[in-house]
């Protein structure tokens, strides 16, 4: 066997991202799950209202909205206007901490700060548990 060659374990296969189970394939990730940009907007916290999820707030692990600042029902529309973030999904930081997620485990109402996307994962995906 060259160096080249690695010997794969029994029941996995080698592929062009590396070494992978068997039953697994790779997709582009556009057939799996839809990226959904923020607002491109600073917005104005209130003291009491919905959650908006900012850059600080996504940790590894679970999304938490205990510590998340609140905006009106007015500027929660406007920035769910496009999207309105669900269980299942996860979110991400475009500035700052790249490669730091949260999985959404709640189905409280929130909505995304300037500087984060979300992933809408395929309901396909979520029922499989492949996630």
């Amino acid at each position: 066997m060259s160096s080249d060659q690695k010997a794969v374990r029994e029941g996995y296969k080698q592929t062009e991202v590396g070494v992978i189970p068997e039953d697994w394939r790779i997709v582009e990730i556009s057939q799996v799950s839809k990226i959904i940009d923020s607002l491109h907007a600073t917005p104005e916290f209130t003291q009491y209202g919905y959650s908006m999820v900012r850059v600080s707030d996504i940790k590894t692990g679970n999304l938490d909205l205990n510590t998340t600042f609140k905006v009106s029902k007015k500027t929660y529309s406007l920035f769910t206007g496009s999207y309105s973030p669900k269980k299942g999904d996860i979110v991400l930081s475009r500035v700052g901490s790249y490669g730091v997620s949260s999985y959404v485990n709640t189905s409280i109402p929130f909505c995304m700060g300037q500087n984060t996307v979300v992933t809408q994962v395929s309901e396909f995906i979520l029922a499989k548990n492949n996630l």
